[in-house]
């Protein structure tokens, strides 16, 4: 009958040396020229610990290959790949399904479209670039040497100002819709989805009259303000699951709201002014 000695304290601090080493070796990758592949029991993102495949709280791969060339072109494509998908989506959604999907955003289909504010910017871009393209909405100064930005300045200040109109118009219907527990900020992406799509069809219908005519549409602000109502009207009843007449008188009231801020403003400014 043996017995088995108990291990000294050298071998003890052996072992626990060597298991630090091995613990803290398993985040490193191997040296094999650059090629092997990153593992941990941590996310190397967010350092969250690993139960699959990929991360469950950012969702990046748990196999981290070594950054290369091929890994920073490849990032390239698909980031422009996701970007011309989730725009493509979003502007033929709020087209066919307005409505609906701005419900779907808010309820947390966040993935697959682009935000309001970032798809606001996007379709204010491309709208001055279509207008340079065809030489539209330009203001000129007599004698003046004038570059891009000189000719098409104000029409990015009016799509700006079309954004800060928009919030007293949010927070009417944030106030004539308590009942549907949405907060101001989901308001306010559905009236800012609604209204760059309304900037999207009135560029667009300005260089179909362009086209077609030869000149530029007259009345383009009521032209706006119409294909904006129509929208909110057609969207609201959808979005806020209610009777169309009540999306109506919500909007003419919110509108009426806007109008009587903005007259006190200019009120207020008048009377200081003096």
């Amino acid at each position: 009958m043996s017995m088995s000695c108990p291990p000294s304290e050298s071998d003890a601090s052996a072992r626990g040396s060597s298991h630090v080493e091995n613990a803290g070796a398993v985040d490193a990758p191997e040296e094999d020229g650059g090629t092997s592949t990153a593992t941990s029991d941590h996310c190397m993102n967010c350092r969250a610990p690993l139960q699959g495949a990929y991360c469950y709280r950012c969702g990046q791969s748990s196999q981290t290959q070594r950054l290369r060339f091929r890994e920073l072109a490849s990032g390239l494509v698909q980031g422009l790949f996701e970007l011309d998908s989730k725009t493509l989506r979003t502007v033929w959604h709020l087209l066919v399904r307005p409505g609906l999907m701005t419900r779907d955003y808010v309820e947390g289909a966040r993935v697959i479209y682009l935000g309001p504010l970032r798809y606001y910017m996007l379709i204010v871009a491309l709208t001055i670039g279509i207008s340079a393209v065809f030489g539209i909405h330009e203001t000129h100064v007599a004698g003046a040497k004038e570059g891009f930005w000189d000719t098409h300045f104000v029409a990015l200040q009016i799509s700006l100002v079309y954004m800060l109109i928009s919030i007293p118009i949010a927070v009417g219907q944030w106030l004539l819709h308590r009942a549907s527990r949405l907060t101001l900020a989901e308001h306010y992406a559905f009236v800012l989805y609604l209204l760059a799509q309304t900037v999207l069809v009135g560029e667009g219908v300005d260089v179909f009259v362009l086209i077609t005519t030869g000149a530029e549409l007259n009345a383009e602000g009521p032209a706006l303000l119409g294909i904006f109502t129509t929208y909110v009207i057609g969207a609201g009843r959808t979005f806020y699951r209610e009777a169309v007449w009540h999306t109506v008188w919500k909007t003419v009231v919110s509108y009426a709201g806007v109008v009587l801020i903005g007259v006190t403003g200019i009120w207020l400014y008048r009377l200081i002014m003096v």
